[in-house]
This record gives structure tokens, C-alpha cells and sequence, in this order.
């Protein structure tokens, strides 16, 4: 039962000459399962887990400094183009695109367009895995700022949202929930570079200069920035986490009890969660079952799985020991809500 990497896959429908980012990657990974559920406690007291850190097969890219182009990534994405906005400043050609601290930034001589400036402008993606390579351009369609899941010493701080669509208006990004929904939201995180299917950081800091993600709402990337574990913060008052931590974030919010990259939960499952640290905390549910402490080998003990059971997660690994007979360090403790 041990995980294996999905096989890149095109990025394009040849036919159609348009991007095939719909998240159809969920079979791709192994894992419990990808099938959304149904909230059932208000996510101001416990929100919810996902059972992949990013579904897109473009989530990831690269641009070189003061260029609108990249290395290839894993998947064949490139990124080959970029133009701002129809009515940017001195037109939309001429800018050079960047990501800066997990926001993006289009910049020409002294202008420098972020956040709603940046709507109507294009980013263009080719798939170099298929000879001869496809391109089709990524619209920014919306931007919006929404509030991260931060308390206590890091009260809670605005971060950047992207709605990307392609040329004929297909969605990048769908809602779990709403898959009809037109609209769903996506996060920028750069600076550091995950292993998909193990669920963890491979290069992070200097190794990982030029690197972005796209993660899409309901993708682990995405509940680790608005949890406050940002690889480059927005700025330097914000949470400043280690990849070690990050990890953890991510072993936590997939339910990879093993540290396997096996994901025993399904989009969606109702969680509450806490940093040992108090300031990444999304409430307290009316009544909750402890689940486990998490580090970034996955959990360090376990009582009450999220929705596995104890004998299907010992298919896979040794169990870890029940929580009262655990006493050392811990990043993240779960608890699932009643």
C-alpha cells in the first residue's frame, strides 16, 4: 500500500488547444479516498481536511529572475509568457512577472501591478512533455483577500487569492463542494518545492529559488498558508515556520498517519486542529474525540482516527502508541469533532 508517484500527465486538450487543469489527479495519488464529504461543523469551530497537497497537474512552476519564463517542471509545465492587464499602464506589454513572498507582481520600469491590478492579466503555460509543445494562457479572473486561520501572537493577517481561468472560461481551480461553482479561489506558495505524493518538502530556501505553487481551496497547500505556515510569509511579522514544521502541517492536514504519503481521509472530513505553539487554532468543537500529535513523519501517536480505522492504517504502517503513553515534542494535536 505504499505510495507512488502519479505520472505526469498533458496539461492540454490538443483538440481543444485548451488547458486540462480541471482536478482530475485525485486517482493519481494513493490515498483513503478524494471523494469530497460533507462538512458537518462550522468551520469557524473546526473547518476541514484534504486528502492531497495539490491537485493540479500546472501547480507548480518556475520563472526565472526578470524573465516570463521557467525551467520545466515534473508535470512538463513551463511558463513561456506573460501580459498585464488590457488597461495596465503603458499597455499590457512590457511587463516582467514575478512572485514575490507568495503574491504575485507584474513590474515594468517604476510600476509595479499586485492584487486587483492584476485581473484581466495572462499567464501563458506550455506543456513540454508532448512534441510539439502545447501552449494556452492562465487568465487572472478575480483577486480577493481573505483573512488566514492565525490567533494569539499572530492575530489573524490578510492573504492574496487568484480565481484563474482559461480562454474559453473553463475554471483552473473547482470547488470540492460545487463542482458547478465557477469561482473557486487559489493561493500562491513560494519559495519551497513538495513531493506530491510523499506529502513533504523537498527543497526549500535557496535550493528552491524561482519555485511557485498554485494550490487550489481544498488542497493542503492551501490550509497550510491560511494556517499560518507559509514558506515566505507576506511579511517579516508573520509566522516564520522551518520545512520540518511545514511538513508536519502537511502530514497533519492529509491524514498521512505513516509519513508515507498515504492519505487515510477523504476531501472535506470535519477536523480541529492546534500548533503546540497556540497560534494556529481554528476553535474548539462543541464535542471532539482526540485524534493525534503530529511531527513531520507523520503522527507520533494516534488514538481516534478521522475516519479510517486503526486496522486499516496498520495495513500500511506500524501503529504509533496511544497519546497517553506519549510525552515528547509535537508540532500539531487533531481532534475530530462530534
Amino acid at each position: 500500500m505504499t505510495s507512488t508517484r502519479a505520472q505526469p500527465r498533458s496539461l492540454f486538450a490538443p483538440a481543444a488547444f485548451v488547458l486540462a487543469v480541471l482536478p482530475a489527479c485525485a486517482g493519481g495519488y494513493d490515498s483513503y479516498g478524494e471523494v469530497s464529504s460533507a462538512i458537518t461543523c462550522d468551520v469557524s469551530q473546526c473547518g476541514s481536511n484534504a486528502a492531497e497537497l495539490n491537485s493540479l497537474p500546472i501547480g507548480e512552476l518556475h520563472l526565472f529572475p526578470g524573465q516570463n519564463t521557467g525551467e520545466v517542471s515534473d508535470w512538463g509545465a513551463r511558463v513561456v509568457g506573460f501580459s498585464a492587464p488590457l488597461a495596465a499602464p503603458g499597455g499590457p506589454a512590457g511587463y516582467t512577472m514575478s512572485v514575490v513572498r507568495g503574491r504575485l507582481r507584474a513590474t515594468k520600469g517604476s510600476t509595479v501591478l499586485m492584487g486587483a491590478a492584476l485581473v484581466g492579466s495572462r499567464i501563458s503555460v506550455e506543456d513540454a512533455s508532448i512534441d510539439p509543445p502545447l501552449q494556452a494562457d492562465l487568465i487572472i479572473h478575480d483577486h480577493d483577500t481573505q483573512m488566514s486561520w492565525t490567533t494569539g501572537a499572530y492575530p489573524a493577517y490578510p492573504i492574496d487569492r487568484y480565481v484563474f481561468i482559461t480562454l474559453d472560461h473553463r475554471p483552473v481551480c473547482v470547488d470540492a463542494a460545487d463542482t458547478s461553482a465557477n469561482n473557486a479561489w487559489a493561493v500562491l506558495l513560494s519559495g519551497e518545492r513538495y513531493s506530491w505524493s510523499d506529502k513533504a518538502v523537498i527543497d526549500a530556501g535557496p535550493a528552491a529559488a524561482g519555485w511557485f505553487n498554485i494550490a487550489c481551496e481544498d488542497n493542503a497547500l492551501y490550509e497550510m498558508k491560511f494556517q499560518g505556515y507559509d514558506p515566505e510569509p507576506a511579511l517579516l511579522s508573520l509566522p516564520h515556520t522551518t520545512a520540518n514544521e511545514r511538513q508536519a502541517a502537511l502530514k497533519m492536514i492529509t491524514a498521512d498517519y505513516c509519513g508515507t504519503g498515504y492519505s487515510f481521509t477523504e476531501t472535506g472530513t470535519s477536523l480541529h486542529w492546534l500548533n503546540d505553539a497556540l497560534w494556529s487554532d481554528n476553535g474548539a468543537p462543541p464535542a471532539s474525540s482526540f485524534e493525534a500529535k503530529w511531527g513531520p513523519t507523520g503522527a507520533l501517536c494516534l488514538d481516534n482516527p478521522r475516519l479510517a480505522t486503526l486496522a486499516e492504517i496498520a495495513s500500511e504502517c506500524d501503529l504509533p502508541p496511544p497519546c497517553s503513553e506519549y510525552a515528547g515534542a509535537f508540532e500539531w494535536q487533531t481532534e475530530n469533532p462530534m
